[in-house]
């Protein structure tokens, strides 16, 4: 099982640092790909960070309160897969919405909103 570190995304749109709010899965906990681990806080926006791959969560580095800086490693988790030959040491989670673009949009969209916002907008099409 590879083991992959979970890091503070770097399309927060602005602020360089977020808060830990809270955990949504403990150390032992499996995970499923895209399932949230994490809700983080920057400035006026909260967003879930979800899971890169299939797995278990290892370890927390960042607690309830904490603040984290963009790219900081929060967490780590052992990968049970990983996608498609993606088997890199270091997996940096992107937004629900950046992983899974509608077919006529890139992932430079000119659309602006929240990663929850997005991941609600691709759910119900």
């Amino acid at each position: 099982m590879p083991t992959l570190e979970i890091t503070v995304p770097m399309d927060l749109g602005g602020p360089e640092e977020c808060v830990v709010v809270t955990w949504l899965k403990r150390v032992g906990d499996p995970v499923r790909r895209e399932e949230p681990l994490v809700i983080l806080q920057a400035e006026k926006v909260s967003f879930e960070l979800p899971a890169p791959a299939d797995g278990v969560l290892t370890e927390i580095l960042a607690n309830q309160g904490d603040v984290v800086t963009v790219g900081q490693i929060i967490a780590r988790m052992a990968a049970e897969s990983v996608s498609e030959g993606k088997a890199a040491p270091t997996v940096t989670a992107t937004s629900p919405a950046e992983t899974a673009s509608p077919p006529e949009r890139t992932r430079e969209s000119p659309v602006r909103a929240s990663p929850i916002a997005k991941r609600l907008a691709r759910e119900h099409g």
